[in-house]
């Protein structure tokens, strides 16, 4: 199962890369807000860049994106270099969480925890500076250990699958694509011009949607490759850019197992993009970086 995160156009400052990700940091509005109004509450009464936290999870278990998730925090000091940060609308000192906000942030947990297999703690605001933050009825524990989630992330209007019953085939991929990312392709079950364009395009969204700001022109430039850098791909991790390395294995003849493009970085994928690489002369290890997309799109 998926989760949908809703996306918005906000305009921020300056805004850095975070060099690692350690960590995640629950905290709650103290009331009701919406996400527009945190961000303006933040740039303009704070004079910060931004809206601070990466996330905003609604009683309704809608999931609002804040600031970009690769870029730093501001929502708890000496924590927003190396934290994701998470904020639940409510208060939680003075009412419980909605079920759907609650499985919402376990969600959330586990697709966070997919992207940066380096978390190795997730803590309340008030376990690391003087506040009530997130409030005393906010179920910690329960979020905290949410059940792993291996869909996409999608946005509103797209699909993370196809109607295909085959998920090892290029077509499946190719079809993906489309549904996935409106790019019109040709659904022709070969690995052509067009599909390795509209793979680089996928690419530079996702990337994007991790805090980078690439232009989705489907070339697979110097930017492009940087930015890829910053955002490896390996066993462990969930969601569309893992569909987009198992995809492109398929194009190349390596299997990732019987389940497909499903979205989850587990050991059959792993053993189909060593297989690849090997098969490229270069280093079989598992993790996909500028140098494994090079291969695969040349």
């Amino acid at each position: 199962m998926g989760i949908n995160i809703v996306e918005n156009n906000f305009n921020f400052g300056l805004l850095t890369n975070r060099s690692k990700t350690t960590g995640i940091l629950y905290h709650h509005v103290a009331g009701t807000m919406t996400v527009q109004a945190i961000h303006n509450m933040h740039k303009n009464t704070n004079g910060w860049a931004g809206i601070g936290y990466h996330f905003v999870v609604d009683k309704d278990g809608s999931i609002y994106r804040g600031r970009p998730i690769g870029k730093v925090g501001s929502h708890a000091t000496g924590y927003n270099s190396n934290a994701v940060g998470i904020c639940f609308n409510g208060n939680f000192d003075l009412e419980s969480m909605p079920e759907a906000q609650k499985n919402a942030g376990k969600a959330l947990t586990a697709y966070v925890k997919g992207l940066y297999p380096a978390i190795t703690w997730i803590k309340r605001h008030r376990d690391v500076a003087a506040t009530a933050c997130p409030g005393k009825n906010f179920p910690f524990d329960e979020i905290k250990s949410g059940q792993a989630n291996t869909g996409a992330v999608t946005t509103p209007g797209t699909s993370a699958g196809t109607s295909t019953s085959d998920k090892g085939t290029v077509l499946y991929f190719q079809q993906w694509l489309n549904k996935t990312y409106g790019f019109g392709i040709k659904e022709d079950n070969k690995f052509g011009p067009e599909t390795k364009k509209a793979s680089i395009k996928a690419l530079q969204t996702e990337l994007n949607r991790l805090g980078e700001t690439l232009a989705v022109d489907g070339g697979f430039g110097p930017l492009t490759r940087v930015a890829l850098a910053r955002h490896n791909i390996f066993k462990g991790q969930a969601g569309n850019l893992v569909r987009l390395v198992q995809g492109l294995c398929i194009c190349h003849g390596c299997s990732v197992g019987a389940s497909g493009i499903d979205g989850s970085f587990g050991a059959d994928t792993d053993k189909g993009v060593r297989k690849f690489q090997g098969a490229k002369r270069i280093k079989a290890d598992g993790i996909v970086g500028s140098g494994t997309f090079g291969k695969f799109l040349a």
